[in-house]
């Protein structure tokens, strides 16, 4: 049988009332469309926030503060005032794409 790398964690723990000290904060996320258009998208997401980079076009890039706009109705990824949450998420993101050889467009 072939050796394959799994990106996961047992759950056994949550259903057991414990939370593991290197559980995760963030959920990530690869979407690359080809039906008809080309698009390739990356996601990272946490309690609080959600970063969804366009690696084609990153005018399209959207952020959402999931506390206050549940529904993300407002992009908040160009306000200047949330450049440091961007940029962590960011940061959080690009390393997972790097660990999982995902392509860096």
């Amino acid at each position: 049988m072939d050796n394959y790398s799994l990106d996961g964690m047992s759950l056994v723990p949550l259903l057991q009332g414990r939370v593991p000290s290197d559980w995760r904060t963030e959920i990530y996320g690869l979407y690359d469309m080809h039906h008809g258009v080309e698009a390739h998208m990356r996601m990272v997401r946490n309690k609080d926030w959600k970063l969804v980079l366009h690696l084609e076009d990153e005018t399209k890039n959207e952020l959402y503060d999931l506390k206050n706009d549940l529904k993300e109705l407002t992009n908040l990824y160009d306000e200047e005032s949330y450049i440091s949450v961007r940029s962590q998420l960011e940061e959080k993101l690009k390393k997972w794409m790097k660990d999982i050889s995902a392509d860096i467009i």
